[in-house]
């Protein structure tokens, strides 16, 4: 019974030494409650319900009653308790006198508690106090009439309650829930574990699969859980699911649109919201989990490298001020991380080389290969994991190797290539530059937790700049010159070309010679 009403709020109870039959208000005592392990940052009402009309003088036997009207003005608790809410549980004579019934018992007075508190808060009765004094992890409500209690806390989460004599004191435990978020790893290149994380790398465009647990608590209101996405983008045609975990019934029951409602409509700046009704609110209990599971996807403004995308989760609950929820949950973050690379290409000598074209593949475990199309960038002369095409983007299937001093300083021959998750990636050679070789061989190199950028030297000379490329850095792609031979720079074959040429020449001179003598001597 104590476990149970440790997470439940119920009614508190608080009485005087006085013999049975002594009006407690005749003695001219007062009560006090006291909350212990109290939130700085809660607020707390207590409502009185009854008065107390006599007791035992061991405290064994009470005797309670209500008044229909208040200082003439009617009483908005008598209405209460005369309703169809209360009427199962309590009977109030001619006299105003209060006898419980047989269904009110310990599980019924749990919903008896939420829906005075409802009355209370839809009728704005006023509570008896709203300001506890704090010591340190307790709270203190003194001087309050003798009576029969409800206490309330903003959180919307129930308060226990022991009752002592003439003092009542509640214990809080867990009123706060909780909410923590975390993304898996997939890698379409090869590396993913599939496993799941605060962190986690992918393409632009890659399908992110991200799992919410909102730890709830009894006596949960206005709960909305909050996504903020930072350089993503909600998957609408994947799936989304809402799952209500009964941990002491052991079931999950997946959640229809008359439990929640989803908007990315939002006022707080968020990128989505989920809006749980009170009606499902109150069906929680102690220890339930609220599993929120959705997909996401990095965009073309995706951070590349450095701190990642960040996507940021949490819940407001509790009492509303103007609509909004006065309580909200610790942020819990999980981050996604993508890279790039640049291709370098020069001859053996360094020499930088244009018009060299390439296509960028993954492999499978069984060598199928899976080509990837590109979003180009003409200004920048940067390619991108294709996710949806900008105004100035073209899709290619091929990466082109050029100069582009706008982009790159140091004026060299470089293609970057951006939004990649972490694996395993292959570099076909197309198009070699005019007058050198075509690779033979593909290209492999891996992505592993940072990009793979070239890096150049800044001098300077004079008044300029002078750059000079990190041999090593970047995807360096050298290429051979093609099938024209070589010259040494001697006579070599120009020294045979010209001896055959003077043979030709002479042997024709001759054939002629011999000819006209021919014609003579005839």
């Amino acid at each position: 019974m104590k476990k149970l009403l440790s997470i439940f709020l119920t009614i508190a109870l608080v009485f005087s030494f006085a013999t049975m039959g002594v009006s407690a208000a005749q003695q001219g005592q007062t009560g006090t409650i006291y909350i212990n392990n109290i939130h700085s940052e809660t607020e707390y009402k207590v409502y009185k319900l009854f008065d107390l009309a006599t007791m035992a003088s061991d405290g064994s036997s009470y005797s309670y009653k209500i008044e229909e009207k208040i200082e003439g003005v009617d009483n908005p608790w008598y209405t209460f308790f005369k309703s169809s809410k209360a009427t199962p549980y309590f009977i109030i004579d001619v006299n105003g006198a209060v006898t419980k019934t047989d269904a009110y018992t310990e599980a019924t007075a749990i919903d008896f508690a939420k829906e005075a508190l409802k009355y209370a808060k839809d009728n704005n009765i006023t509570p008896e106090a709203d300001t506890p004094t704090i010591n340190g992890s307790i709270g203190k409500f003194e001087n309050l009439e003798l009576g029969y209690y409800l206490v309330d806390s903003s959180v919307g989460a129930l308060c226990g309650l022991t009752t002592t004599k003439p003092t009542a004191s509640i214990t809080v435990k867990n009123l706060a829930p909780t909410v923590d978020k975390n993304v898996q790893e997939d890698s379409v290149a090869g590396s993913g574990t599939n496993s799941w994380g605060k962190a986690n790398t992918a393409d632009i465009g890659q399908e992110i699969k991200f799992d919410v647990s909102i730890f709830a608590q009894a006596g949960a209101e206005n709960y909305v859980y909050h996504d903020k996405m930072e350089n993503m983008i909600f998957m609408e045609d994947k799936s989304f699911e809402v799952i209500h975990h009964k941990v002491n019934e052991n079931e999950k029951i997946t959640l229809d649109s008359d439990d929640y409602t989803f908007s990315k409509m939002c006022s707080d700046g968020c990128s989505f919201e989920v809006v749980f009704t009170q009606a499902f609110c109150d069906t929680i209990k102690a220890n339930d989990k609220i599993y929120i599971t959705y997909s996401g996807k990095l965009n073309e403004s995706a951070t590349i490298g450095g701190n990642g995308n960040k996507n940021t989760g949490w819940l407001t609950y509790g009492d509303a001020n103007n609509g909004v929820p006065l309580h909200k949950t610790e942020d819990t973050i999980t981050t996604t991380y993508t890279y790039g690379f640049d291709i370098v290409k020069t001859d053996h000598n360094y020499n930088k080389l244009v018009g060299a074209k390439f296509k960028l593949y993954t492999k499978a475990s069984d060598n199928t290969k899976t080509y990837l199309s590109l979003a180009y960038n003409p200004i920048t002369n940067v390619y991108r994991a294709y996710n949806q095409k900008m105004d100035n983007e073209e899709i290619r299937n091929e990466i082109e190797v050029l100069e582009n001093s706008q982009t790159y300083a140091h004026n060299f021959t470089i293609a970057r290539i951006v939004g990649l998750d972490n694996g395993t990636y292959y570099l076909e050679e197309s198009v070699a530059p005019q007058g050198y070789n075509k690779l033979t061989t593909d290209r492999e190199f891996t992505i592993s937790g940072s990009e793979i950028y070239a890096t150049f030297t800044n001098t300077i000379d004079g008044s300029a700049s002078v750059y000079t490329y990190d041999k090593g850095s970047g995807i360096h792609i050298e290429n051979k010159a093609g099938a024209t031979m070589p010259e040494t720079g001697g006579m070599g074959t120009t020294l045979f070309v010209s001896l055959g040429a003077i043979v030709v020449l002479g042997t024709g001179v001759l054939l002629v010679t011999k000819k006209r003598m021919s014609m003579i001597d005839d």
